[in-house]
């Protein structure tokens, strides 16, 4: 078709065009399912942003850029768009990134992966390099210029270490490539032959002796010094030049890299040519002839480039950049168990990029698990620990540390004669209650604060996920949060569905077989179903991660329920978040007991309305409720009653009646299907010590002392909540805590202490 530019406004900068412009539509045969594209017969617009080879107009920069439904209007208009921003010298906007320049790779040259940042410090005149497949380089360093000193053979021996030392720690052959940096851009499209490329390097003050002197060097320090197979290697030139940033900024441009790649007999052509003393009667006599094939080389020589993949941080761009995933960037992450659900959030830490990865699990890889673990079949019989992580290392060969630990983490990780785990995460994926419970007992007794743990499960059919999330000042962990969860699950009809499938015992027809022997029937659930329950309640928990990093307002326990694929009766997302506990150790048990954020308002309620009617001495109390744990040996007080009408209370002392408590007992154990139960008692001293007087010890054995018509718990809890000076009346008014003294007293030992010459148990 041909374009009139006539009504086109010419601008600074901007490309001359003619009278009328003749240009040719490339329309792909699957048009406008496929883009189309458009060329000139002239070379006017060589070297302008966006021209391939010469002629080709590039008018639209991906298939994604591209919308069918515009048709063929829309790629005139495109065209026609194109025309007038070249005339304008507008063909890259302010603001907009530059697109780099181009080169034409060849198909049989290396894949050159550019890892290392440049140095602002330094011009490197080499790039250390990584053979690790075939096809492929990864460039891992960069040297300075004296690293190229081969006639110095300290300075030889340094470099032939160093390069030991890279491919032992990347288990790949290490050799060096020669880098050209350009201090001024070259054209959008590179050379494509060797006497194109130095008359570019020409214009820029590079002579093409120096290039060659300095190629032969690099090839020189290769044979004395890389560490590679004894096959012909090629050799890379780095050659870079700034050209990338944003148009229109006044920053300095970035150094944008190609590789020239010369077979490995071109690869002796500059040491042939820069040999010295030419004129030496003993050089080879084939130097000559081989110089001036050399030097005609070099007159026709094409340009082999290399593809080049970008992976330097200082020019790329993560594509999980701003996400929440990148909280994981550089941590240390420990992984209990290796299943479906554990495997896949282990893969997803080390595509985050975690520095260290510590996956656990006790178990081998049997062939029922391959349905939704991310195995293989040459994996059945192996331990899931090892092999898990020996894929997971292929990811990032050279970026992770992936360390399989095997056995049973109760003992491998979570020992006693082990120390708090190091790590910046640690993710319970077990499914074991023993796993979870083993937690909280050494995160409640171990000095020193525990990292954040995240706690992460199915239900039965995988139609549910949850995860629950302990940050490091969490009064509990896995097994807290859950009972807090459970709690309030069978309270909630909006959670009942979750309270059936986490907290009930299966039945028979949950039952299943999937492999012969004593394999676990877990949960029945899909390849797809657990990779969305694992992606969910990962990402959420990471989202709560990079908001506490941020210093944005979360709790301190949270849990997260995921209903897969989604109800439409109920919510398809559930975030709940509780306050921490208060917590009090009794020595002499070794429990903790942990008030509820509610069980310590219902105390101070009624401590307040006992002074409001009765002197400031008087004391008060009232039944406690909630359930103990133990193997995590805490007692949780989840409700506080009020004392029965027939109470008495009085100055130094308090006399609990029984009127109703039996009643209210079982309608705290009925709303929370069975878990809520009595725990003990709870009493106050206003305004003095909470050291527990006889009276309040004989009264616990009292309790505990069975009746030949009494039915009596066998242990129970005193909780004293008490205060000297103002901080008892700060806490009446809703400030700060009352001091609270707990005890466990156990019917064994009541029982012990009242037979003659016996001790307490």
């Amino acid at each position: 078709m041909r374009f009139s530019a006539l009504t086109v406004a010419a601008g600074p900068g901007g490309q001359p065009l003619a009278g009328r412009e003749h240009v040719t539509l490339l329309i792909p045969e699957y048009f406008p399912f496929s883009r189309p594209g458009a060329e000139v017969r002239h070379d006017r617009f060589a070297g302008l942003p966006y021209v391939l080879a010469g002629r080709q107009i590039c008018l639209y920069h991906s298939d994604s850029d591209w919308n069918p439904a515009d048709g063929m209007f829309g790629v005139i208009a495109r065209l026609a768009a194109w025309y007038r921003r070249a005339a304008a010298g507008r063909l890259v906007e302010a603001g907009q990134p530059l697109h780099p320049p181009v080169a034409y790779p060849v198909f049989d040259a290396d894949c050159v992966v550019i890892r290392a940042d440049l140095p602002r410090e330094f011009e490197p005149s080499s790039a250390v390099m990584v053979r690790r497949y075939q096809g492929r380089v990864d460039v891992v360093e960069w040297l300075r210029p004296a690293a190229l000193d081969i006639d110095n053979p300290a300075a030889l021996d340094r470099l032939r270490s160093r390069l030991e030392d890279v491919a032992r720690a990347h288990e790949a052959p290490a050799f060096l490539g020669a880098v050209k940096i350009l201090h001024d851009p070259l054209s959008f499209e590179f050379p494509d032959s060797f006497p194109d490329l130095l008359s570019a390097l020409s214009v820029q003050r590079v002579s093409g002796e120096d290039l060659l002197e300095q190629l032969a060097h690099v090839w020189v320090a290769n044979e004395l010094a890389a560490v590679r197979t004894d096959e012909p290697a090629p050799l890379h030139v780095l050659l870079g030049t700034p050209m990338r940033g944003v148009a229109g900024s006044a920053a300095r441009r970035d150094t944008h890299l190609e590789v020239w790649q010369l077979d490995p007999a071109e690869a002796v052509i500059p040491g042939i040519l820069t040999l010295d003393n030419a004129r030496d009667p003993d050089l080879p006599p084939w130097l000559p002839a081989a110089r001036r094939q050399a030097r005609a080389w070099l007159r026709t020589a094409s340009l082999a480039w290399a593809f080049v993949e970008e992976a330097r941080p200082q020019i790329v761009t993560r594509r999980d950049s701003g996400r929440p995933a990148q909280w994981l960037l550089g941590k240390t992450v420990l992984v209990l168990g290796c299943g479906a659900i554990g495997a896949r959030i282990a893969e997803h830490c080390v595509r985050a990029g975690v520095r260290r990865l510590v996956v656990a699990d006790r178990d081998l890889v049997g062939p029922g698990v391959l349905v939704r673990q991310p195995y293989e079949d040459v994996d059945i019989g192996l331990p899931k620990a090892r092999q898990l992580a020996e894929r997971l290392s292929e990811i990032r060969p050279s970026g992770v540390e992936v360390v399989a630990e095997l056995g049973d983490v109760r003992s491998v990780m979570l020992g006693s004669d082990t120390s708090r785990p190091e790590a910046d995460l640690i993710v319970d994926a077990t499914a074991n209650r023993g796993v979870s419970a083993r937690i909280e007992w050494l995160r409640r007794t171990q000095q020193g604060r525990w990292p954040p743990i995240l706690t992460v499960g199915v239900g039965h059919a995988c139609q549910r996920a949850v995860g629950a999330l302990a940050l490091r000042h969490a009064s509990g962990a896995g097994a807290d949060i859950l009972h807090s969860f459970a709690d309030q699950a069978v309270r909630d009809e909006a959670l009942r569905d979750a309270a059936e499938d986490f907290f009930a015992e299966a039945g028979p027809e949950g039952i299943f077989q999937p492999e012969i022997g004593c394999s676990e029937p877990t949960f029945t659930g899909s390849d797809p179903e657990v990779a969305a329950a694992a992606g969910q309640v990962f990402a959420w928990g990471l989202c709560v991660l990079n908001d506490h990093a941020a210093h944005r307002p979360v709790s301190q326990k949270s849990l997260f329920l995921a209903r897969l694929p989604g109800d439409p009766r109920r919510a398809a997302h559930v975030y709940l978040e509780w306050p921490n506990d208060v917590g009090v150790d009794d020595e002499r048990s070794g429990y903790q007991v942990r008030i509820r954020p509610q069980a310590m308002a219902e105390m101070r309620a009624e401590a307040l309305r006992t002074a409001l009617r009765f002197p400031r001495r008087w004391e008060t109390g009232g039944v406690l409720l909630g359930y103990f744990d133990d193997a995590c040996r805490v007692a949780w007080a989840t409700a506080a009653e009020s004392p029965p009408p027939d109470s008495e209370r009085g100055e130094g002392a308090f006399w609990h009646g029984t009127e109703g408590v039996a009643r209210s007992i079982a309608r705290h154990r009925q709303a929370s299907g069975g878990l809520v139960r009595f725990i003990g008692m709870w009493h106050t001293h206003p305004g003095m010590p909470t050291r527990a007087s006889l009276t309040d010890d004989q009264a616990m054995r009292n309790l505990l002392l069975p009746l030949p018509t009494s039915q009596v718990p066998r242990r129970a809890v005193q909780l004293i909540l008490g205060g000297e000076g103002e901080k008892w009346d700060y806490w009446l008014q809703g400030v700060g805590q009352p001091d609270v003294s707990f005890r466990l007293y156990r019917r064994s030992q009541v029982l012990a202490a009242d037979v003659p010459g016996a001790r307490e148990g």
